[in-house]
């Protein structure tokens, strides 16, 4: 019976949190400030994903892209081994990427898939949503392997004809 009772209560703490969540999308609605416009790729700057949010890590992929006018240009790498190039776009809710494989010469077709899971404070007084990579977690500021991996592959891709 009391284990029942544990699982009523984690349950209604679900329930509790649901509810809150529903409660504050109809308020937000209700009071005339809707969620602003949906992001469909990331803003154009300079970005580090991973596997794991801590850079760094031994046997952990990370990709490291830059995005200019829904234009990215990237590698995807783990510490201490080889990198692969990556260039692509954003559509359709993902990022579409062609990875070159650094040893075959060969493009590999990669989509990953947008995140819109997080919500932001927006200085527009309503709530907005933040646009990530599915399956991947922000690290942070970019080190300067990251960096050095990045330049690389920018010069590797400029001379690329798509």
């Amino acid at each position: 019976m009391k284990n029942q009772m544990n699982g009523f209560k984690g349950l209604t703490r679900v329930m509790t949190a649901v509810s809150a969540l529903l409660l504050l999308g109809s308020s937000v609605l209700m009071s005339g400030k809707a969620i602003a416009e949906v992001p469909t790729q990331l803003a154009d700057g300079t970005y580090l994903y991973g596997e794991s949010d801590q850079p760094n890590q031994a046997e952990v992929t990370y990709f490291v892209f830059e995005v200019k006018k829904g234009n990215v240009q990237g590698a995807l790498y783990s510490p201490n081994s080889s990198f692969d190039c990556a260039y692509g776009e954003f559509a359709n809710d993902a990022l579409s990427l062609k990875v070159l494989n650094t040893y075959e010469k060969t493009e590999t077709p990669l989509q990953v898939a947008l995140d819109r899971t997080s919500l932001v404070a927006s200085s527009k007084n309503a709530p907005m949503l933040q646009v990530g990579l599915q399956g991947l977690k922000s690290v942070g500021s970019l080190s300067d392997l990251d960096r050095s991996i990045l330049a690389t592959c920018k010069v590797a891709l400029s001379t690329r004809t798509r």
